[in-house]
C-alpha cells in the first residue's frame, strides 16, 4: 500500500462524527465516514459496502477504539451481463439450472456456452452438451450472479479487544470529483460594488453524499501514483470521467494534472439560503481627482467598509489552502451542486485607468482593484475563480459586462484584475524634439488624451527609460522612481485629470544619461 500523503491536510477531520468530504483540485476527494460494526472479540471478516464506485482501494483506512486493521482486499463494482459472452464470463464454473424443455430441466455446473451450445456438468460429474435447433428454444432458471456490485466493496480483517457495537471511522480517496468558484461583481458608480462567490461542485465518484461537511483544497499537490494498481485510474481515465458532465471541461493547454473547470449555462440545484437586496441607491461620481493625483501604482487609500458574511473559513499547509464551509451540503451523484462562498456584500472596486509608454496611441488600459481588508469589505483569503462583472443600466437592469481570471488572493492583498482597454479615454504620446550626442540625450515629449466618459477620471502616465532620467522641465507633478537598483533605469511616472469631452494635453523635457 502507498503512502497517503495527501490526507494530511485533513488528518484533523478523521475523527469527525459526520461525513467530511475534502475535494482537491485535481479530480480526487478524501472522504472520513463514520461506521457502527458490531464486532467480536478477537479477529472478525466484515464487508464495508455502500463505497463509490471509483474508490481507490489502496487508500482505504479503518480504524477504532480498540478496533485495529489487519488487512482488506478491495472488490470493484460488477454490472450483470446477461449476454451470451457477459453470461459466460460471469458464470463459468457456477451451479445454473437450464430448462431444455417444458418438461426437461438440467442442474449443473457451467462449463462453456455460445450463442448455439451449452456444455453442463451434472451432479454426476457427467458433461452434457444441449445444442439450440431452430425449432426449440432454450431458457435459464435462476442465474443468480453470486459476484455482481453495483458499488464496490471492502473486506476486511479487525481485531477488537471487546465485543459490541463500535464506532469506526473509515478514510479512502475517490476519483471524480472536482470543484471551481465564480465571483459575481455588481459595479456601482461610486467606486463600490456588491460581491458574491459560489462554488462549483462536481460529483462524479459513483456514490451520494448527504448532509456532508465540505472542505475545498486549492493549490499545486504531490502525488505518487502506483500504476500498477489494478483499480488505479490514471489522468486520461480521470478526464474522460469529468468531461462527460455538461458545464464542465478539461482544460487540455495545461502541463501539470491539475483540470481547470468551467461552468457555463449549468442549472443551479442549490440555492442561496438568503437573498441579499442590492443597494442601487444615489449614484455619485467615480474616483476623485484628489484620490488620484500622483498615482503611480501605490495603494489607494479607500473608505472603510462592513465586512461580509463569510460563508467559509481559511487555512494554509504550504502551498494548499484549505476552504472549510460551515454548513453541511448534499453532493448527488453525477450532478453539479452550486454553494455559496460569499454572500452579497458591499466592497471597494475602484477601476484604475493607466496608459504606458512613448510613440504610441491606443486607449487606456483598465484594471479593476479590490483591497482584499476586512475594513474593505473583505479580508478572506479567497480561491482563483472566475470573475463576472455586471453593471446597472438607466433601466435599472444588471447587464453583464465581462469575465476575467481572478488569481489566488491572501487576506490582506490587492487584487487587480486587468480588464483591457476602454475605447472611451484615447491617449496618444509623441516625441517632439531628440538631441544629444555619446550618453546623454535630451528628449522633449507630449501626452494627449480625451475622455468621452460623462464624469471626471483620472489616468495614472508611465514612461520607462533605459538610463538616469532627470525631469528639467514638466506641466504636471510627476514621480521619478528607479525600477532597478543595480542599473541606472528609471520610470517616469504622471496622473493626467480628463474632464468630461475635453481633450488635455501635457508636455515633458528630460535628459537620459544612458548606461555605460
Amino acid at each position: 500500500m502507498r503512502i497517503f500523503g495527501l490526507l494530511i491536510c485533513a488528518a484533523a477531520l478523521f475523527a469527525a462524527d459526520n461525513t467530511v468530504v475534502t475535494i482537491y483540485s485535481d479530480g480526487y476527494a478524501v472522504v472520513n465516514e463514520a461506521r457502527s460494526l458490531n464486532l467480536n472479540a478477537g479477529d472478525n471478516t466484515v464487508t464495508i459496502s455502500d463505497l463509490p464506485k471509483n474508490v481507490l482501494g489502496e487508500s482505504f483506512q479503518i480504524g477504532g477504539d480498540g478496533v485495529s486493521l489487519r488487512q482488506f482486499s478491495f472488490l470493484g463494482p460488477r454490472e450483470a451481463n446477461y449476454s451470451f459472452e457477459g453470461f459466460l464470463n460471469d458464470l463459468r464454473g457456477k451451479y445454473i439450472s437450464f430448462k431444455v424443455d417444458s418438461a426437461t430441466t438440467v442442474k449443473g455446473r457451467l462449463l462453456q456456452a455460445t450463442d448455439t451450445y451449452v456444455f453442463v456438468q451434472s451432479p454426476d460429474s457427467v458433461v452434457r452438451m444441449f445444442f439450440k435447433s431452430t425449432l426449440r428454444d432454450w431458457s435459464f432458471l435462476n442465474p443468480t450472479l453470486q459476484e455482481t456490485r453495483k458499488q464496490a466493496e471492502i473486506r476486511c480483517d479487525l481485531a477488537c479487544e471487546v465485543a459490541g457495537s463500535k464506532k469506526t471511522e473509515l478514510r479512502y480517496e475517490a476519483a471524480g470529483m472536482m470543484w471551481d468558484a465564480r465571483y459575481r461583481l455588481l459595479l456601482n458608480d461610486d467606486s463600490t460594488g456588491w460581491l458574491e462567490g459560489w462554488a462549483s461542485i462536481l460529483n462524479r465518484a459513483g456514490k451520494s453524499y448527504e448532509d456532508c461537511e465540505v472542505v475545498l483544497v486549492e493549490g499545486k499537490l504531490g502525488r505518487y501514483r502506483n500504476l500498477a494498481l489494478g483499480n488505479q485510474l490514471d489522468e486520461a481515465q480521470i478526464a474522460n470521467i469529468i468531461g462527460k458532465q455538461p458545464g464542465f471541461k478539461v482544460d487540455p493547454g495545461r502541463r501539470d494534472p491539475e483540470m481547470r473547470v468551467t461552468a457555463e449555462g449549468v442549472e443551479i440545484v442549490a440555492q442561496r439560503r438568503t437573498t441579499a437586496t442590492l443597494d442601487v441607491a444615489a449614484k455619485s461620481s467615480r474616483m476623485s481627482a484628489s484620490d488620484m493625483q500622483g498615482y503611480a501604482g501605490d495603494e489607494v487609500a479607500v473608505l472603510p467598509e462592513r465586512a461580509p458574511a463569510a460563508a467559509y473559513t481559511s487555512e494554509r499547509h504550504g502551498d494548499l489552502t484549505l476552504y472549510s464551509l460551515p454548513f453541511e451540503t448534499t453532493l448527488k451523484d453525477s450532478s453539479q451542486t452550486e454553494v455559496v462562498l460569499l454572500e452579497s456584500s458591499k466592497v471597494k472596486a475602484y477601476q484604475i485607468y493607466s496608459f504606458n509608454g512613448l510613440d504610441r496611441s491606443g486607449p487606456a488600459s483598465v484594471t479593476l482593484q479590490l483591497v482584499n481588508k476586512e475594513q474593505e469589505g473583505l479580508g478572506l483569503a479567497l480561491p482563483a475563480a472566475e470573475l463576472q462583472l455586471y453593471r446597472n443600466t438607466k433601466d435599472g437592469l444588471e447587464q453583464f459586462v465581462g469575465s476575467h481570471r481572478l488569481e489566488r488572493t491572501a487576506a490582506g492583498d490587492t487584487v487587480r484584475v486587468d480588464l483591457g482597454g476602454d475605447p472611451e479615454i484615447q491617449c496618444r504620446s509623441l516625441t517632439l524634439d531628440l538631441r544629444g550626442e555619446k550618453r546623454v540625450r535630451d528628449i522633449t515629449f507630449e501626452h494627449t488624451m480625451r475622455s468621452a466618459k460623462s464624469d471626471t477620471v483620472a489616468v495614472a502616465c508611465q514612461v520607462r527609460f533605459n538610463g538616469e532620467l532627470t525631469v528639467k522641465e514638466s506641466s504636471v507633478p510627476h514621480n521619478v522612481r528607479r525600477r532597478d537598483t543595480r542599473a541606472a533605469q528609471d520610470d517616469l511616472s504622471f496622473t493626467l485629470i480628463l474632464p468630461p469631452n475635453e481633450e488635455v494635453k501635457t508636455t515633458f523635457a528630460v535628459q537620459v544619461k544612458l548606461p555605460k
